[in-house]
């Protein structure tokens, strides 16, 4: 298994726990977290 195939395996699993993590959040109203940033994040990471 080469380097990426690794990282890649690594940002599917980062990517299904914020999935899991979102589908479960329920955003505040005095400034909690943005949960609608976590594809931006996920896109950054997979960069």
């Amino acid at each position: 298994m080469s380097f990426q195939d690794k990282v890649k395996a690594i940002v599917a699993s980062i990517r299904n726990e914020l999935e899991r993590i979102e589908m479960h959040a329920e955003p505040s109203e005095d400034g909690g977290p943005d949960y609608d940033t976590i594809d931006s994040l996920t896109d950054l990471i997979e960069g």
